[in-house]
């Protein structure tokens, strides 16, 4: 419960568009609630000091969280298994259903503990691996009871808790928080998301770290030239960098720059962004 998961997008176009592949590095959770955004529309700078972000929220539950990348959910012809993690400490399991939508329900049956993760997906639902109890994706309510006798009723507490779940920008998304807060609209989005001119790349990693730490690595790149010398940076990069950092309305936006960086003959250009709140 105390690993921190990235997932980090990779956008890349021709080189008339980009001079090198943009990062795009979400690290969930997205961006707050009370800070609706405009669906293609990269949130403008604020002008307050770097730690200024004292008018970002606190509620960690009402946010979309991209919990996983799109191909991480195979379609319903590849497998019959769920994906099963943990959101703010809660299990739930990931599965696409008969029509391929991706469902989010809580990796909990409620008639024995078991995980539902563990069993299968089918005809579209979730089938628990212990008595062969289904669940809709959907509402989480129980479909079918393969011992109940024919004069009985599914009890109405033979459910369990299903979560909003938007697959939207090569991204699954997952909403904790009161279910009728889930709006869509609020889930991030930036101008390169939408360029037919990009193809999208991704990956999950998962880390035995706090999630603070792991946000706070992210975006302090001056570790890489001495922590990762030898793999995909050198000690010899360790030269003068000018960071500024501005406060946004979600969390806070760096651009770095390295002494190489400042000609402009220089081809490379990075920036990243902090998009809150920060959890375990």
């Amino acid at each position: 419960e105390g690993s921190a998961k990235d997932c980090t997008c990779w956008l890349h176009g021709p080189s008339d568009l980009l001079s090198a592949p943009l990062p795009v590095t979400m690290a969930p959770p997205a961006a707050l609630s009370q800070a609706p955004q405009v669906p293609g529309a990269v949130l403008d700078h604020i002008e307050e000091p770097l730690f200024g972000i004292s008018h970002i929220g606190t509620d960690v539950r009402n946010v979309w969280y991209p919990i996983a990348i799109e191909h991480e959910i195979p379609r319903k012809s590849a497998t019959s298994r769920a994906m099963g993690t943990r959101l703010l400490g809660e299990p739930i399991a990931l599965y696409r259903d008969e029509t391929n939508t991706v469902r989010c329900l809580a990796d909990r049956c409620p008639h024995k503990n078991a995980k539902l993760s563990v069993g299968r997906v089918l005809d579209g639902k979730m089938e628990c691996f212990y008595h062969g109890w289904q669940f809709d994706g959907k509402t989480g309510e129980v479909s079918h009871i393969p011992f109940l006798l024919p004069d009985k009723q599914t009890p109405p507490q033979a459910k369990t808790k299903s979560y909003p779940c938007v697959e939207k920008h090569h991204l699954i998304w997952v909403w904790p928080g009161d279910v009728d807060k889930a709006d869509e609209s609020l889930i991030p989005c930036y101008p390169e998301w939408l360029d037919k001119r990009l193809c999208f790349w991704g990956q999950t990693t998962e880390m035995p770290i706090d999630h603070s730490l792991w946000c706070e690595n992210l975006m302090d790149i001056a570790h890489t030239p001495f922590a990762h010398d030898g793999q995909f940076s050198s000690r010899q990069d360790g030269k003068p960098l000018r960071y500024e950092t501005k406060a946004t309305k979600t969390g806070l936006f760096v651009d770095p720059q390295w002494a190489a960086e400042m000609r402009k003959d220089y081809p490379l250009k990075q920036t990243m962004e902090w998009i809150a709140p920060c959890t375990k």
